[in-house]
């Protein structure tokens, strides 16, 4: 499954993937495996859950922790720096417990002596840590439940040392605008995930007001929530969901595609971490790309004499997909390549 899961995005064109996987340390360490073996710039989260789960999902609190720590050993035998471990809390999306009075099924699933013990992971290695944050109005109210000491969810994350400028969090939805002055100072990143959101009807992420408040933004597929690997169809959802924004509200100015593209690119590196490293073509930055054929065998796109770059650049944008995709590269690796006798995709 791992093997298929990282091929699909590297053949859709995503040169680095934040992994959200399973409590399961071995099945971690074959991600872990994979991604090196196809050259994907991956960050790997191991996932930490000990409280209101189903029995074989429930890791003790110092189990957890201890494979965690495990798994950041592993990644470190790989000896490769295209390999990041995450700390991954799981601690409030979706799972199979039912909240009482309600039809979203959502887990707190992350108790505050794991929380506070994977800040200290997070500190002594200095990793990035991942989770989600306010995606459903559901979920903060059980929160704010089991969290009465903390005037909200975000503050809940701060309380137990797990917002900073490693942080990066999906959805954050329903943040308050006393929750984004807190991440934007504690330097934490927004991962808009659209797709997903409109797939669980979670509600549609103000990025302008986001952008405009200074907060640092990037996309995601928050699959499987969101029902597509690709980062394409993440920008196009994103242009989408800021459309929606503006029929409400009139004064609203929507993404462009230029903006959703930027997000996805140079927006998300520095989400990551990564702002100096890659998203673009400056020098000094490593190269990761995508050689892309408009013209590919089946390819949904057309294309005229009279096209200018911009013009096909924004059919690629949102008719493009892995058909045209000819190469991808990674830190100058050329990782993929097209066989254009038979349109199919090979890792090389």
């Amino acid at each position: 499954m791992y093997t298929k899961a990282v091929t699909r995005h590297v053949l859709n064109g995503t040169t680095t993937c934040s992994y959200f996987a399973t409590i399961h340390l071995e099945a971690c360490k074959v991600l872990a495996d994979i991604v090196h073996d196809i050259g994907q710039r991956g960050y790997l989260g191991k996932v930490n859950m000990d409280r209101n789960a189903t029995p074989e999902l429930t890791e003790s609190t110092h189990g957890s922790l201890a494979d965690t720590t495990s798994f950041i050993e592993y990644i470190a035998t790989k000896h490769n720096s295209l390999l990041t471990p995450v700390i991954t809390p799981r601690f409030v999306p979706r799972s199979i417990v039912h909240h009482p009075d309600s039809d979203v099924h959502v887990s707190c699933s992350t108790s505050s002596a794991l929380m506070t013990g994977l800040a200290a992971l997070s500190n002594t290695h200095t990793l990035p840590i991942q989770s989600h944050l306010s995606e459903n109005a559901k979920e903060i109210e059980w929160v704010q439940a089991l969290h009465p000491d903390c005037s909200s969810y975000a503050e809940v994350y701060d309380r137990h040392g797990l917002l900073n400028d490693r942080t990066y969090m999906a959805h954050c939805i329903w943040c308050t605008h006393d929750e984004r002055s807190l991440m934007k100072n504690r330097g934490t990143s927004m991962i808009h995930c659209p797709n997903s959101n409109f797939s669980l009807s979670s509600g549609v992420l103000n990025v302008r007001q986001l952008l405009n408040e200074g907060v640092k933004v990037g996309l995601g597929t928050d699959v499987s929530a969101g029902y597509s690997t690709s980062m394409l169809d993440a920008i196009r959802h994103a242009v989408i969901a800021s459309k929606v924004t503006a029929l409400t509200s009139p004064t609203h100015q929507p993404l462009t595609y230029a903006e959703a593209f930027h997000l996805a690119t140079v927006g998300s590196a520095a989400c990551l971490g990564l702002h100096d490293v890659v998203g673009n073509f400056v020098p000094g930055k490593e190269l990761d790309m995508l050689v892309v054929d408009l013209g590919s065998i089946n390819s949904a796109v057309d294309i005229h004499d009279h096209d200018d770059c911009s013009s096909r650049f924004q059919k690629f944008l949102f008719l493009g997909d892995d058909r045209n995709i000819v190469h991808v590269y990674v830190r100058g690796r050329q990782l993929v390549h097209l066989v254009q006798t038979n349109g199919t995709g090979s890792i090389k």
